[in-house]
């Protein structure tokens, strides 16, 4: 894995929480219990505070009557509730980050075991029972019965001779955590798959991860994008509306409409604004574009093919309220012209919007898939 994010070297971490230091040598290390609502008003806080300095661990108020140290207490104390008001419902892992990051790479084997052994039920206690499925050239699989179509189904198309995946990133929450890796399969034909992919997880009360979605796709095209189709599942008269019972909250939904807009009117600084300074874009059968410089010059590319956007739709299936943000889990629909013919592109794809010091919205990790047609 390449780095974990938001950990600065003065954070530290305990069982089950982490709040940044005020000073170089001191930290706050809190653990707490507490349940906050959508609307961020928590019910009930109980901190009990510790400070660290060096190899000193203290646990009593009585240490703490310096000025420099009181100074340091009361500003990480400030700090530790202010990072409770932006929250949504708070509940802390008890894993560390080692031990997340161990958690990972064994389900990771785990599906790699099941791929090769054509065996879904290998990693089928992964999954929530409503658990999306991004496959690239696939529209949207929502539940894991079907999950498990896909899959089983797919495993039986093509024999694998190797199989190995790569966590890349962890983005870890209270009570999600966003893993992105990269994988490489080689089948006994000879072929060859490259690509990336993204988890989101779930922890829950009692500490276990479970797979609230997955998004993967292809560093290249794919010579028989039909072969990754299983037609039994491939639906794409879904409405161009939400989940069943999920509210969009308005500043999501404002901030696609600003997507929608971008692509409109194929300008690169504009889209390339929609990011973070160090966002990250998978694009579809294309490899990682990461940092502004490096999304202007995808889309200057990519805007460089004469067409015309008839008409676009965006729309939020479902999201995640996090800490800073939310994660997205999009569906998109594209009318458009290019010189001497029509046509549309549907897909999907998940997103983490990071909320930025000025209180805006942008992308900060995004993989985006595309539905074949024949």
């Amino acid at each position: 894995m390449s780095y974990l994010s938001y950990l600065p070297n003065d954070w530290y971490e305990v069982t089950t929480g982490i709040i940044p230091s005020p000073f170089s040598n001191i930290s706050l290390l809190a653990r707490y219990s507490c349940h906050l609502s959508k609307s961020s008003a928590y019910q009930g806080v109980m901190p009990f505070i510790y400070l660290k300095k060096q190899r000193n661990m203290y646990t009593h108020f009585e240490h703490i009557r310096s000025p420099l140290k009181l100074s340091a207490f009361y500003l990480a104390v400030a700090a530790f509730l202010l990072g409770l008001s932006f929250q949504g419902q708070a509940q802390i892992p008890s894993s560390t980050l080692k031990e997340i990051e161990t958690r990972l790479e064994a389900f990771n084997q785990l599906k790699i075991d099941a791929a090769r052994s054509q065996s879904f039920e290998i990693i089928q206690h992964l999954y929530q029972s409503d658990a999306l499925l991004y496959a690239e050239y696939h529209p949207l699989i929502e539940g894991v019965s079907k999950i498990r179509q896909y899959y089983t189904t797919i495993y039986s198309r093509k024999e694998l001779q190797d199989y190995s995946r790569t966590i890349h990133e962890i983005i870890p929450f209270e009570d999600r955590v966003i893993e992105i890796g990269f994988f490489r399969k080689v089948f006994s034909d000879g072929g060859v798959h490259r690509g990336k992919f993204m988890h989101i997880w779930v922890i829950g009360d009692n500490g276990d991860f479970r797979l609230r979605a997955e998004v993967f796709g292809y560093h290249h095209q794919i010579e028989d994008p039909s072969a990754l189709v299983v037609e039994s599942l491939k639906d794409t008269s879904t409405p161009l509306s939400p989940r069943e019972g999920v509210l969009i909250p308005q500043e999501l939904q404002a901030r696609i409409r600003r997507n929608e807009g971008a692509v409109i009117a194929r300008k690169p600084e504009r889209s390339a604004a929609l990011y973070t300074e160090d966002g990250g874009y998978f694009p579809f059968a294309d490899t990682l574009k990461l940092g502004r410089e490096n999304l202007l010059k995808h889309y200057q590319a990519y805007y460089r093919n004469p067409a015309t956007i008839d008409s676009i739709r965006v729309w939020a299936y479902d999201y995640d309220e996090v800490a800073d943000g939310y994660i997205r889990y999009t569906k998109f629909y594209v009318d458009w012209t290019v010189p001497n013919y029509s046509g549309n592109t549907q897909g999907g794809g998940i997103a983490y919007m990071r909320r930025e010091k000025d209180g805006s919205l942008k992308t900060h990790r995004q993989v985006g898939t595309h539905i074949h047609q024949e």
